[in-house]
């Protein structure tokens, strides 16, 4: 009899079990980005300087799915509040900024270094305290 009854319990907890929904974990997986940009900056133009500064992001890192377009349009929002002023504004509407992603940290800083060094224009600007939100 007690071999029955610890073999029922047994059945029902595998069944009780076996019911029971499964949750899967999605591991987060971190990424680094940045962004460049160019501004216009009113106090620099004058006659042969057409007052444009290559602005560029520090590496930030963010740990949800987002593409280069939506990282882009919040460094313009972003910009737009914190960074904007009377006499200087995003060049172009914003159609000069980019956003790069990568999956290391030292391939961002690498890259954020090349693009820099790439810039042609006479002054360059770091945004700071620019971060990706997940929603």
């Amino acid at each position: 009899m007690r071999a029955r009854s610890t073999t029922l319990l047994f059945i029902a907890i595998v069944m009780l079990t076996s019911f029971t929904p499964k949750t899967e974990t999605k591991l987060v997986k971190t990424q680094y980005a940045f962004v460049i940009s160019t501004e216009w900056d009113k106090r620099y133009d004058e006659p042969g300087n057409n007052g444009y500064v290559d602005l560029t992001t520090e590496v930030v890192s963010f740990d949800c799915e987002k593409s280069e377009s939506s990282i882009k349009y919040q460094f313009l929002e972003h910009y737009r509040a914190e960074e904007e002023r009377s006499n200087r504004s995003v060049a172009f509407d914003g159609n000069t900024s980019y956003a790069w992603i990568y999956n290391t940290y030292n391939e961002a800083v690498a890259s954020r270094r090349k693009s820099m060094a790439k810039q042609e224009s006479k002054r360059k600007r770091i945004i700071r305290n620019f971060y990706i939100t997940c929603k």
